[in-house]
């Protein structure tokens, strides 16, 4: 009853960035927080005859939510969140048609798992989710030549990009200290694990991780999953391994920092190729987590405790 008055008083509410003067935008989104949370009826049909709506309003307002997904990597018709992972690849998923926004608004961004789940009628039961991991040192100087040209050309990501690394060659970055607080350097478990506040145990959130290094297989699963085409061009992955020629004191650091990730998604530190993401059950990565983290030396656990204090309570 509470709900429903609220509804019935409110002349428009906001979603996101948007202001909409739809009443029955807040009672949808009341009963259906309602029905996912505490299994209850689905109150939409009810609600819509309550408050006179039509089926064009009705579709109106979840064109609303749509809008208010912005340039998120989500498809509600599909149920479908795509976390790209900085310079793993994602920017050739959001190609696809797999999350074409109605308005032809851009889709692009780094969110991670939480960011998704903070979205209206966005939960992990009822959409299907996937991510691409990549080799934690091949990603780190991919980022770093990704910033050197500029990153995304915009004109404060550049000047950004020039302060932060200036005329700095990577041994001499690494050697500052990788800033971890850039969402390009973050690393790749960050994104897709979510921490209980009140059991603190760290779980895998993501359905479905896949390997840089075996890109068709995430190519044949869209395809056949959703019926759309990754439009990939020949020369998007790059496959020029860098890491080989880096100093062994450079290549260490870079290592030592993404040790999580290494051992996580089992990476192997010299075969680039070796990744075993795609066969690791949810219950294995949660076990991996807590074990990865346990190996690690007091000096890395503090740091990244500092870092990621949302995730790491072991």
């Amino acid at each position: 009853k509470t709900l429903r008055g609220i509804a019935m008083e409110s002349n428009s509410v906001r979603i996101g960035r948007y202001e909409v003067a739809k009443r029955g935008v807040l009672m949808g989104r009341a009963m259906q927080t309602y029905h996912d949370l505490c299994d209850g009826p689905d109150f939409f049909e009810s609600a819509m005859k309550e408050l006179k709506m039509n089926e064009v309003t009705y579709n109106a307002n979840s064109n609303a939510m749509i809008e208010a997904d912005g340039s998120m990597q989500v498809s509600r018709e599909h149920k479908v969140m795509f976390i790209h992972i900085p310079q793993t690849g994602g920017s050739i998923i959001e190609k696809s048609k797999l999350f074409a926004h109605p308005k032809k608004l851009p889709i692009g961004g780094h969110h991670n798992i939480a960011d998704f789940h903070k979205r209206e009628g966005i939960n992990s039961d009822d959409f299907t989710s996937f991510a691409i991991a990549g080799h934690p040192c091949e990603r780190f100087m991919k980022t770093f030549d990704y910033l050197k040209k500029g990153g995304n050309g915009n004109p404060k990501e550049v000047a950004w990009a020039n302060k932060l690394l200036g005329d700095m060659t990577v041994d001499e970055f690494v050697k500052k200290g990788i800033p971890s607080e850039y969402g390009h350097f973050k690393a790749m478990w960050s994104f897709i694990f979510l921490t209980d506040e009140t059991t603190r145990e760290t779980a895998m959130k993501v359905d479905n991780v896949f390997c840089q290094q075996h890109f068709e297989d995430v190519e044949e699963w869209v395809q056949k999953q959703y019926g759309s085409v990754v439009p990939r061009e020949k020369d998007d992955l790059p496959t020029q391994k860098q890491c080989e020629n880096l100093k062994p004191e450079t290549r260490q650091a870079i290592d030592d920092f993404y040790a999580m990730d290494y051992c996580i998604f089992g990476f192997d530190r010299m075969d680039t190729n070796k990744c075993e993401a795609r066969n690791i059950s949810k219950n294995e990565y949660a076990s991996r987590v807590q074990s990865c983290f346990a190996s690690l030396s007091l000096e890395t656990k503090r740091r990244l405790r500092k870092e990621y204090p949302d995730h790491i309570y072991v």
